[in-house]
């Protein structure tokens, strides 16, 4: 991933980032509550458009913080088939109402490092430690925040703060400490 060289890029990285991952936790959020009212088409409908709109700005927003040319079509693809099941299995599992956080964790571990392996795989490249641990990460904190917190928060608020959460630690762990690895610090 890329390097982060001082604090205006930070700020880049971060908008970038937040901008990306905003119609993913959008689509999670709207979905969960369509499916929580019975409108199981409305909420495909947008789990769909949603994710698509976020694989798009991936795609080629990316290239902004990390040098490079947009991601290949694969990559794209791929990153659409995986968060679109991702977040429909995460709307099911929510509306379930049976688990408990130590099954949510273990659940975002797995579904964390299953996004490193397809990103890295349709991206012909080996996974990265980073990039594992940024989706690890990220996908734990919010899962552990939908299960204590966004489910009864206003929807609104819930994808916002989702969103500055999973994207704090995508960029903090990606593109903050390795600059300063980079740096010597």
């Amino acid at each position: 991933m890329g390097t982060v060289k001082n604090k205006y890029g930070i700020v880049v990285a971060w908008s970038i980032e937040f901008i990306q991952n905003l119609p993913l936790v959008s689509a999670f959020i709207t979905g969960y509550a369509l499916v929580t009212a019975g409108r199981v088409g409305g909420m495909v409908a947008v789990v769909f458009i949603g994710v698509a709109i976020g694989a798009l700005l991936i795609r080629y927003t990316e290239p902004r913080i990390v040098a490079g040319p947009i991601e290949k079509p694969a990559e794209t693809i791929a990153n659409l088939f995986f968060f679109t099941l991702a977040i429909l299995g995460f709307i099911y599992y929510f509306s379930w109402k049976t688990a408990s956080w130590p099954f949510d964790l273990a659940l975002s571990i797995a579904v964390g490092i299953a996004a490193s392996l397809i990103q890295a795989r349709a991206a012909g490249a080996q996974p990265s430690a980073r990039h594992s641990a940024a989706m690890i990460a990220s996908f734990s904190a919010a899962v552990l925040l939908i299960r204590f917190w966004a489910l009864s928060a206003p929807p609104f608020t819930a994808a916002i703060v989702l969103t500055a959460v999973v994207t704090t630690i995508i960029v903090r762990i990606e593109y903050v400490e390795k600059s300063q690895e980079v740096a010597g610090n």
